[in-house]
């Protein structure tokens, strides 16, 4: 039997962005009919909401679009999931360089090897959009 893939989103506080990102994705993977394959999980740089659910601006604006976070729960990423996921997915540029710090502390190594992928690319001096939370309907 094929091991599943793994993929965890990223961003500050876990109850905003990559919970969404957690969603959507489940969704797609649903759609496919490829539940089985992935593992999809979510978690925050920071441990501002660890145990508190997503945002409800967040799982208001997933349900508009027929997606359901509210399963999520705030969760603090850890050196550990750097071995159990195979894509960690920041969703900005700053959470991207939290992750690489605590790779980069613990493990010099994995910093230029473990597929670590910003989930969208900024050209420089651009700013990035606000989280779903912080946006109007």
């Amino acid at each position: 039997m094929i091991q599943p893939v793994r993929v965890l989103f990223v961003c500050m506080g876990n109850i905003c962005r990559s919970p969404t990102a957690e969603g959507v994705f489940r969704q797609i993977v649903s759609n496919a009919g490829l539940d089985q394959e992935f593992v999809v999980e979510s978690a925050g740089t920071h441990a501002y909401h660890i145990g508190e659910p997503a945002d409800d601006r967040s799982v208001q604006a997933a349900a508009r679009r027929g997606i359901n976070i509210s399963q999520c729960i705030g969760r603090q990423v850890t050196r550990s999931d750097f071995d159990r996921f195979d894509y960690v997915l920041a969703m900005d540029q700053q959470n991207h360089r939290q992750l690489k710090a605590l790779l980069g502390a613990l493990d010099e190594h994995l910093v230029d090897h473990h597929p670590l992928h910003p989930a969208h690319r900024i050209e420089r001096n651009s700013s990035e959009p606000p989280p779903p939370c912080q946006r109007l309907p």
